[in-house]
């Protein structure tokens, strides 16, 4: 379990907002897929106003290594059960 919850985070770990991507894989490990929804809990973690464009980047680097589906859902059951205990 810890090499799963490990694996997505790897290629961000020289990223200035990890947490910010941290915090986009539990919201969405616990079924919170909505672009809308993901904005506004992470704009009340931050507590500040956040762009689109920061939302739409997030999810297209998960799509791209491949986390997520394009309907924002986990391609792995494994990672997702991880990404809920980070």
């Amino acid at each position: 379990m810890k090499l799963a919850r490990e694996e997505p985070l790897l290629s961000l770990e020289y990223r200035v907002s990890k947490e910010r991507y941290r915090n986009v894989l539990k919201f969405l490990a616990q079924g919170i897929g909505d672009l809308r929804r993901l904005k506004v809990k992470l704009e009340d973690i931050e507590g500040r106003s956040l762009s689109n464009r920061v939302l739409h980047d997030i999810l297209h680097i998960f799509g791209r290594h491949p986390l997520i589906d394009e309907d924002n859902k986990f391609l792995d059951p494994l990672i997702e059960e991880a990404a809920k205990t980070l």
